[in-house]
């Protein structure tokens, strides 16, 4: 019996210790949209670069497909949704991070979904939401920096943790780290996260299955 009570305490610590918070967004690229060709062509070696002390912005997230969540996932691919940015929880400013949505193959009609997690023991707040901004205002008017106007996500957060020893626990040169996904839907009317695509193929597998050999199964079962 306590070995029972152990097991099931450990359960539920590593349970806890799992849980995370998850914000998501959906972008759909609307018919009128003129899309910008130069825009798709972005390229830096910074992963953020900071405009102001409140607004950064990416150039360069990985956007998954159906075809990477299909194929074998290596460790690199996932180190690529880790974003890291500094952050003083003393001062608790709210900030402004913005990734462009540079699809080389981006389409009017196109679906996008947006996920963003971060651990449940992280007091932060986030909001998730879309803006059309031209590039060349927000880095200058370099070579390959669009004049039109490209698509942006925007992602603001705020810390709002209260510490009992603010001196010992808050810090001015603190971090925060989240997991940030884009992925495009493989059809733009059936917004499912492309990891729920596995599932769904293993379910239709097991249907067919049970489908086909149904007169089997009964009289396996003696039914």
């Amino acid at each position: 019996m306590i070995l029972r009570y152990a097991h099931v305490l450990s359960l539920c610590y590593v349970f806890t210790t799992c849980l995370a918070n998850t914000e998501t967004h959906l972008v759909k690229i609307p018919q009128f949209y003129n899309i910008p060709t130069s825009h798709r062509q972005l390229q830096t070696h910074e992963q953020i670069i900071n405009l102001n002390l409140t607004h950064s912005v990416v150039l360069n997230h990985p956007i998954e497909t159906i075809e990477d969540q299909l194929s074998p996932r290596n460790e690199q691919a996932l180190v690529w949704n880790i974003v890291c940015v500094p952050y003083d929880t003393i001062a608790q400013p709210r900030k402004t991070l913005l990734f462009h949505l540079g699809d080389p193959n981006m389409q009017n009609g196109d679906l996008y979904f947006i996920k963003l997690c971060w651990p449940a023991t992280s007091p932060y707040e986030f909001r998730i939401s879309h803006e059309y901004i031209k590039t060349h205002e927000l880095l200058g008017p370099e070579e390959g920096r669009s004049a039109e106007l490209d698509l942006y996500l925007r992602v603001d957060y705020r810390f709002f943790g209260v510490a009992l020893d603010p001196q010992r626990v808050l810090k001015r040169d603190d971090s925060l780290e989240f997991l940030f996904y884009i992925e495009k839907m493989p059809v733009n009317w059936l917004p499912i996260p492309l990891e729920m695509y596995d599932l769904i193929v293993y379910l239709a597998d097991i249907a067919i299955l049970i489908f086909t050999q149904f007169s089997l199964i009964k009289h396996i079962l003696g039914l």
